[in-house]
């Protein structure tokens, strides 16, 4: 199984700050319902970059700059969250490096943090 790799990066553009990273992910039946798509998978990856000028203090969310949707299945959210992997029977932790995203009038948002984190556990 070949996992991607995402990373995180600060990148500087005319004296804004821009934090990119190359993937979100959110439930495939929210973004159907919001973008009029029709993934059938249970969750989307979305790739693109989140502008640090772009920060909403009223939701505390970044809006996300973004560049392509995949579908992803339970398996491929192992990369993220982490868990038990049976066919190789060793537990995975997660990367803990890709941000959650929701859709809000008609674009794509996200508070900078997984759904976990966001919640404290």
């Amino acid at each position: 199984m070949k996992i991607p790799n995402p990373e995180m990066k600060v990148i500087r553009f005319a004296n804004e700050d821009v934090i990119a990273t190359s993937l979100y992910y959110m439930s495939a039946a929210d973004y159907n319902e919001a973008m009029g798509t029709n993934y059938t998978t249970p969750y989307v990856w979305i790739n693109g970059a989140m502008n640090g000028a772009s920060y909403n203090s009223s939701t505390a969310s970044y809006s996300v700059n973004v560049t392509s949707v995949k579908p992803a299945t339970e398996d491929d959210m192992l990369f993220i969250r982490g868990g038990y992997i049976e066919e190789a029977g060793i537990s995975f932790p997660g990367t803990k490096s890709s941000y959650e995203a929701y859709i809000y009038d008609g674009n794509v948002y996200t508070k900078g943090v997984t759904y976990k984190e966001s919640i404290g556990q």
